[in-house]
């Protein structure tokens, strides 16, 4: 025990750091969601989301997109209840999913209760209850941890721990706000793991040993049992979560053991201490039976299978043939001299079982290969070299910044130093218990240095390393002299370790959340929303099927609830290689074939991960750089080659993107077989003026006026095209070949439009001689009339200010349609201008009653601004 309290002063102290860990966890999670809140509301007033998802998450919670989708799968009878196969991706039939179900069943429990509760729609409420979903989790893990450890160590170490799984960035980073994965359930269950293997003692207990330093150890073998019993239940519940993340914990709890015991064996037999093989034998076979029942949870009976990504019977053999292996090693090595022979003869015929079980699943993936292991297939360990949680850990520190990832340098390393010195310092008996915990950090820090993923494992094994240390700092006097020494010892320890990362994850968030700020990956989950929204409005029936890069396929599939084809996980291997075999197309023919056959209704290239080299090199390692430039996918999407089945959908990525978004441009194409090439020009072009490429635009269009020479769309459109670049002539010669081609009413309304248009751009003159061309032949309508009477009366330029022809044409136009507010209010424009303000007056009130009375504020507040001036007799301009 590192303290000794009574157990209703261990309880309060429990309660009080639980109700302290949880008030702080819920106000970041409150943060989190009033900002995401904000975040999602953000969208363009011209381009309004209603997608079938909308939320926006941080951008580091992509794999939350799949578990959501999961869920609603299941709420709404696509899936069974055990997560084994979903649509979402590798069109057009699908895949196997081999995430553990625990998780879908939460989250889709707390989407439907809240549903039932609060009437939201069913998709919205699984959103929503998304954000909070880690949090029940995280209070639970901490409080049951916290109280277990108190149990077994004090309220001092229970508080420790309590604290440590919220304030150890490693472990909270599973359990964020928003972020519902399995890395937080991974972290819980090699945290329960290492605490068992401390308590458990490493097979010995403290018997007659009254030494400093010992204090972790169990007091005989049936508390020590419990631990490993206990430590083999987590093992196997995180095996269940994630087999790639707990089989080496658990292999270093076991080699942690055996190193324990050589380092210390003798010293420790010697103090009194006693070695229990009993211990690993329970906590072998505690882990192999568990695993088989979360296993069989998961499969039994329609899905066994022999794949070994995953939790399986021969993982839970190897571990319960690893186990008596170790004890039986340790039994030979603390034996006596006289019970060697005895020891080794029953060491070999364990072994001789043993062994070969403890090995099956490496022979298992050795004999099949790829069949039973996919990360053997040479594409799947190239792609592994693209994600970002398999590059070493220099690479993101020089990446994100040492400051961003400051505790991980300077603060996290303390720990390590200090056990060091404490193993060099301390007496040999008591240094066991950090041989015990310190193996499997030092192991899993080293390990980071290959794969980051490991840095995250480390974290849950560095809180008992952290309660080996105390244990051994408090037998010194300077420390652990009295309980005050010891209380504060630990509280500065817990304060150095676990405050920096809470401080800066509270201080940002209040930071985010008061000035509304954005982050880059909050605004690239913005746009590919508004993509998201953009393909559907382009199709509002019928399935969608969108070929994306691996990230962009997992956003944009994720708000539109689309299937997509190629993602970044190992059980979609076929459709990142189908994705490859797309893009690496030699011709435009075998390119189309694949398109047709997947179903694919739309491509996305978006310019920062377009990924089209990136497939070829994966498929093709083999080749050099000129042949894959030499595919037909490169072609289409890196020089822009488009072929006329492939239809532009318009849409702008929004202007000014900051950071790593700066100059990010989203193209959209929609596979349209039928599609003419007077219509695929057409639709280019009109995708280039929307993107500002004027000149490609214009040359565009000028490509449709030459295959049809009686359509005048193509002129006018460059007539558009001009008036924004302010090259006034050029604008007005296109215009008029446009008006030249058209007959009868349609040459009126042309007239009407290229008035407007340089109305609108601040060419008065331009204008009104339009609007005079429009009044001179047949009208359809008085709109060529109000502009004009509303120009010739408000302009200010004096030059072109005709009081008395705006009130003609403003007359004309009210004769035509009396009950029309925005005409009258012209009237009145007209009149002011004339100097006859008593009928301005009347006339505007006049326009304020008939627009008020249909709901027309626009028009009714100009209208009052324009009263004010007519009663200060004043006409009106603009």
């Amino acid at each position: 025990m590192l303290t000794v309290e009574s157990p209703t002063r261990r309880r309060w102290l429990m309660l009080l750091a639980i109700f302290a860990v949880g008030l702080t966890a819920f106000t970041h999670n409150w943060m989190v969601d009033q900002h995401l809140t904000f975040v999602t509301s953000v969208q363009s007033p011209d381009h309004l989301i209603h997608t079938p998802l909308q939320r926006i998450r941080p951008g580091f919670t992509a794999d939350a997109d799949m578990w959501i989708r999961y869920a609603l799968a299941l709420l709404e009878g696509e899936e069974g209840p055990r997560s084994h196969h979903t649509n979402v991706d590798n069109a057009p039939t699908g895949r196997e999913v081999h995430w553990n179900s625990a998780l879908t069943w939460w989250i889709a429990g707390l989407g439907w209760s809240w549903h039932k509760i609060s009437g939201t729609p069913l998709s919205a409420a699984v959103e929503r209850v998304a954000v909070w979903a880690n949090l029940p989790l995280l209070l639970a893990f901490a409080a049951g941890f916290g109280w277990w450890t108190s149990r077994r160590a004090g309220a001092l170490a229970g508080v420790i721990v309590t604290v440590a799984v919220f304030g150890h960035r490693s472990i909270y980073e599973g359990f964020m706000p928003a972020y519902p994965d399995h890395h937080g359930l991974i972290a819980a269950g090699i945290l329960g793991l290492m605490l068992g293997a401390l308590f458990m003692g490493g097979g010995w207990t403290r018997g007659a040993a009254t030494i400093p330093g010992l204090a972790l150890l169990p007091d005989d073998e049936t508390s020590a049992r419990r631990a490993a019993a206990w430590a083999g239940f987590w093992g196997a519940f995180g095996m269940w979560i994630s087999m790639a993340s707990l089989a080496i914990p658990i292999a270093l709890v076991a080699f942690a053991g055996v190193l324990a015991t050589l380092a210390s064996h003798r010293s420790l037999t010697e103090a009194g201490a006693r070695f229990h093989s009993t211990v690993w034998r329970t906590w072998g076979r505690v882990g192999a039976l568990t695993s088989v029942a979360f296993y069989l949870l998961e499969y039994f009976p329609s899905h066994l299978g022999w794949r070994l990504e995953v939790n399986h019977p021969l993982y839970a053999l190897a571990w319960w043939g690893g186990a008596e292996l170790t004890a039986n090693l340790l039994e030979f090595f603390t034996a006596a001299p006289k019970d060697r022979k005895l020891k080794g003869a029953a060491l070999a015929r364990c072994a001789a079982w043993a062994l070969p079980a403890a090995l099956a699943p490496a022979l298992v993936i050795l004999w099949r290969g790829v069949a039973v292991f996919a990360p053997l297939d040479p594409f799947m360990t190239r792609l592994h070299d693209t994600i970002w949680e398999f590059k070493p850990l220099l690479v993101r520190l020089r990446v994100e910044g040492f400051a961003v990832r400051f505790d991980y340098i300077f603060v996290y390393p303390v720990l390590y130093v200090a056990a060091g010195l404490l193993l060099i310092t301390s007496r040999r008996p008591a240094r066991q218990t950090i041989w015990l915990t310190f193996t499997p950090v030092v192991m899993l820090v080293a390990l980071s240095f290959v794969q980051i993923r490991w840095i995250l494992s480390a974290g849950s094994a560095e809180i008992p390393l952290l309660l080996a240390c105390l244990a051994l700092a408090f037998a010194r006097p300077t420390f652990g002299a009295t309980s005050r020494r010891r209380v504060l010892t630990a509280c500065l320890a817990a304060a150095f370790f676990y405050l920096p990362s809470t401080f800066v994850l509270l201080r940002d968030q209040y930071r985010n959340l008061r000035n509304h700020l954005l982050d880059v990956d909050e605004i690239l989950a913005v746009t590919h929303r508004e993509i998201a929204q953009t393909i559907r409005d382009s199709q509002p029936a019928g399935p969608v099927v969108v070929l994306a890069s691996p990230n962009a396929s997992l956003a944009l599939g994720y708000f539109g609830r689309f299937q997509t084809l190629g993602t970044f996980y190992w059980e979609n291997s076929d459709g990142l290689k189908t994705a490859a075999e797309l893009y690496s197309a030699p011709t435009e023919l075998a390119f189309a074939q694949i398109i047709r056959r997947l179903g694919i209704t739309h491509i996305v290239t978006i310019t920062q991960e377009n990924y089209v080299l990136s497939y070829a090199q994966l498929l093709h390692p083999e080749r050099d750089t000129d042949a894959h430039l030499a595919t037909y996918g490169f072609r289409l999407f890196g020089r822009n080659i488009i072929p006329i089945w492939l239809e532009p959908v318009l849409y702008r990525t929004p202007r000014n993107l900051p950071g790593k978004l700066a100059g990010l441009e989203a193209t959209i194409y929609k596979v349209n077989f039928a599609q003419t090439r007077i219509q695929a020009n057409y639709r280019l072009a009109q995708l280039l003026a929307l993107q500002e490429k004027y000149d490609d635009a214009l040359a565009s269009y000028a490509a449709v006026a030459q295959l049809s020479d009686r359509d005048a769309a193509p002129w006018l459109r460059r007539g558009e095209i001009f008036i924004r670049q302010k090259r006034w002539r050029k604008a007005a010669e296109n215009f008029d070949r446009g008006i030249a081609i058209t007959q009868g009413g349609v040459c009126y309304k042309l007239l009407t439009q290229a008035g407007l248009a340089f109305d609108q751009a601040g060419e008065i003159a331009t204008a009104l001689a339009y609007y005079r061309r429009a009044i001179a032949g047949p009208m359809t309508d008085a709109s060529a009339l109000h502009n004009l009477a509303r120009r010739l009366a408000t302009t200010v330029i004096t030059e072109l200010q005709n009081p008395a022809e705006a009130l003609r044409c403003a007359e004309r136009a009210t004769a035509s349609s009396p009950e029309n507010a925005g005409y009258l209010d012209t009237l009145a424009a007209a009149l002011a201008a004339n100097q006859r303000f008593p009928e301005a007056v009347a006339t505007a009130e006049r326009a304020i009653a008939l627009a008020e009375k249909a709901g027309d504020k626009v028009t009714a507040a100009a209208a009052r601004q324009h009263l004010a001036a007519y009663q200060a007799r004043h006409p009106w301009r603009e």
